[in-house]
């Protein structure tokens, strides 16, 4: 679907390389097919001074709110793209639960359901 008109955004370091960026959930990480999907962070970005901002090395799904880190310069973004490409940037997910885990660390191998 479309971003949410609602969906915010925050910066949470700026330098002259990067833009580190909280997403919210309900928002594209980048424009989809269709004028209707055209909102998204990469264009909210541009529209508050940061077009130098024209890709993203990685993205976040719509409904997925965190952190992402988008190059500011060429060169930035090249080696974003490389370092998550190489697997050398490291991600970790937090989940909301229903009820307890058995323990208190462990791997879920199971497809991720949006909550209704």
């Amino acid at each position: 679907g479309a971003s949410l008109p609602t969906a915010t955004w925050r910066a949470l370091h700026v330098d002259g390389a990067l833009l580190v960026v909280d997403k919210g959930a309900g928002l594209l990480t980048v424009p989809g097919i269709g004028e209707a999907k055209a909102d998204c962070l990469l264009s909210r970005l541009a529209d508050a001074g940061h077009p130098e901002v024209g890709h993203a090395a990685h993205r976040l799904d719509r409904d997925t709110s965190g952190v992402l880190a988008l190059g500011r310069t060429p060169a930035a973004h090249r080696s974003l793209c490389v370092q998550f490409q190489e697997r050398r940037a490291s991600k970790r997910y937090e989940a909301l639960v229903l009820g307890w885990p058995a323990e208190d660390v462990g791997e879920v191998d199971l497809p991720i359901g949006k909550v209704r």
